[in-house]
């Protein structure tokens, strides 16, 4: 089951495909004939919506009820809201799937050459891939983050004055301490008003704010959860023949010795 209507493709290959490095089928991992060569039956634009682990059964968005002997939870997580006035503004860019790729490109590629800028706000890896597309497209950033540095209390004094200064290189303006609290339409795109009552334009803007584990389905279903899904090492959950994989997994890390939760691509 996936909830996408796309055949499987790279995340981490989005911020490539956005600018120019890679053709847009490059990103994709897996065609329609990979699926039959396995025997697989993918359900594409379909989610489930309710899942029994006693009975082993899953209702799904299509209405259909199917039961399980194995099952694999990779269901990965969803980009925060960003619960701003006008936040549903057009230009308003995101980074999960290739339909928000395809959308930056078009947004950017329209911006080139015109000396203008992309707003960017948050403090994230997404933030930061925002801000390199912006550059390579030839565009100024404005930066907008709550806390004092990027990745919060992550990066000392030093790490953050070298981050800085790589920035101004490439004319990236951040603006620290500041919180987004409104888009309004500008002549050049878009403005953002922030809680200072700053006024910050661009032709768009794009957040990169941090995602949420897709837990909601499971929640009043016994499964263990903390932050994520609780696995051991083998990535077991507390149900028998049940697994969870990828960044919803909070696996045993047996070098830690504790329950781990990140959010990388490599590491799921």
């Amino acid at each position: 089951l996936s909830k996408e209507d796309d055949f499987l493709y790279s995340r981490v290959l989005l911020p490539s495909y956005v600018r120019g490095k890679i053709t847009r089928e490059k990103v994709f991992l897996r065609t329609e004939a990979s699926y039959s060569a396995k025997n697989i039956d993918l359900m594409r634009n379909t989610s489930a919506v309710n899942i029994d682990f006693v009975k082993r059964e899953i209702n799904a968005s299509t209405r259909d009820i199917m039961t399980f002997g194995k099952l694999l939870i990779s269901a990965g997580g969803t980009p925060f809201p960003w619960k701003v006035q006008g936040g549903d503004n057009d230009r308003v860019l995101r980074l999960q799937t290739v339909s928000d790729a395809d959308k930056a490109i078009k947004l950017l590629q329209a911006a080139r050459g015109s000396g203008g800028n992309l707003v960017v706000v948050g403090g994230s890896f997404i933030a930061l891939e925002f801000i390199e597309s912006a550059v390579a497209y030839g565009l100024k950033v404005e930066s907008i983050i709550r806390e004092k540095t990027f990745f919060g209390e992550l990066l000392d004094d030093d790490g953050w004055d070298l981050m800085n200064t790589n920035f101004a290189r490439h004319g990236v303006v951040v603006h620290p301490g500041l919180e987004a609290k409104a888009v309004r339409q500008s002549p050049s795109g878009v403005e953002i008003v922030t809680g200072e009552e700053k006024h910050v334009t661009g032709v768009g803007v794009g957040i990169g704010i941090g995602v949420a584990r897709n837990l909601e389905v499971f929640q009043g279903t016994g499964l263990l959860m903390k932050r994520g899904i609780v696995v051991n090492q083998f990535l077991e959950t507390s149900y028998e023949r049940v697994w969870a994989a990828g960044d919803i997994a909070e696996y045993f890390d047996v070098i830690f010795d504790e329950h781990r939760l990140i959010g990388n691509w490599t590491n799921a």
